[in-house]
């Protein structure tokens, strides 16, 4: 299914998708996104067990996450280990903030 995502990112989704094929495709892009951005930062999912949650690589990552892809807080959250959706927003809203001023 990756390769499908990967190939069709730049389709809109059709409205004819059942909920869970959009739901599908939107995690595949979360993750391949975080995957790139995890590659970029030299961590992987490993490192966020051991780090804490509000560690300066995982608040970037999650930025990026949240501006390339919208990835949602909870996925955020759980996949890089944020403790909960309001502590990632917590930590990333003003990063993003910093970087639109």
């Amino acid at each position: 299914m990756g390769a499908i995502a990967r190939e069709h990112a730049h389709l809109a989704l059709l409205p004819e998708m059942s909920a869970p094929e959009i739901a599908g495709l939107k995690a595949v892009r979360w993750q391949l996104a975080l995957e790139a951005a995890s590659q970029e930062a030299g961590k992987c999912l490993r490192d966020a067990e051991n780090s804490a949650k509000g560690a300066e690589w995982k608040v970037a990552i999650a930025g990026k996450l949240r501006q390339s892809v919208a990835a949602p807080y909870r996925w955020i959250a759980e996949t890089l280990k944020m403790d909960h959706p309001g502590s990632a927003r917590g930590h990333v809203s003003p990063q993003i903030q910093r970087s639109a001023d």
